[in-house]
């Protein structure tokens, strides 16, 4: 959020011409983590080259799915009541970002740097009630966007996760989702999907990218023995973005923080 008490309401208030007619551009598009959260789910938790199509029904190369990945995806600064906490994002829009809830929260100000450097800062943020989720715009375009997938992946089926763990260097890996879940955080009818891919703090709200390279899925959480990730789904996300003026303000610092 912008720093300073005085503009945070400013920041903070729905502008319909602002983030919602982007929520409306990424469904037509067809379309952090901060450490872990209290229990009890084990929540850990330049000029960019355009990727190029694939032939009708051939599905896109590893290669082209990993650029697209370091483009779409974004770090997440949150400089908020309990210090520096930073998390991952994936664009979906020219100024639209999704991440988590529990990543954007507590914030006082919201940075998120590209994979070309820059930075921007996040000038309107809104939040799922029913998943963690968050949408948020950002103040300068992204360099690319993912698009979003119109239903969920089944078991088994091969996905690539991206993400900064730990605010380091961006990490990609390939994977399955191996089971559909439940969603510990929420109890949202949706779910979760279950990864053998590997998260760390710093991956939640990172994408997951089918071998088409459409976003399927949100990095939320990862379990205690493991490490393997756990992901908010596309049905679950497409609901949020449906919701538009029906999401809430993501909480910020208590006064006196």
């Amino acid at each position: 959020m912008p720093s300073g008490a005085e503009t945070t309401a400013a920041a903070r208030r729905w502008r319909p011409r602002g983030l919602a007619a982007a929520l409306l551009a990424a469904l037509v598009l067809a379309a952090g983590c901060l450490e872990d959260p209290p229990e009890p789910p084990p929540v850990e938790a330049g000029t960019p080259t355009p990727a190029p199509a694939a032939a009708p029904g051939e599905p896109l190369r590893a290669e082209t799915i990993e650029r697209l990945a370091r483009e779409v995806t974004l770090r997440v600064r949150n400089l908020g009541c309990g210090g520096l906490a930073t998390g991952s994002a994936v664009a979906i829009g020219e100024d639209l970002l999704v991440t988590n809830r529990h990543v954007i929260e507590g914030a006082d100000r919201l940075e998120v740097t590209t994979w070309d450097g820059r930075t921007l800062t996040v000038e309107v943020a809104k939040a799922a009630t029913t998943h963690d989720i968050a949408v948020a715009e950002v103040a300068g375009g992204l360099p690319d966007a993912a698009a979003v997938a119109t239903g969920d992946v089944e078991a088994g089926a091969e996905v690539l996760v991206a993400g900064y763990p730990r605010g380091g260097a961006l990490s990609i890996a390939e994977g399955r989702v191996t089971r559909r879940t439940e969603d510990l955080l929420f109890g949202a009818e949706a779910g979760a999907l279950a990864l053998d891919v590997e998260v760390r703090p710093g991956n939640s709200g990172g994408p997951v990218l089918d071998t088409d390279g459409r976003l399927v899925g949100v990095v939320y959480a990862y379990a205690q023995g493991d490490g393997r990730g756990f992901a908010v789904p596309v049905s679950a996300l497409r609901e949020a973005l449906e919701a538009g003026e029906a999401l809430v303000d993501v909480p910020d610092c208590p006064p006196g923080a």
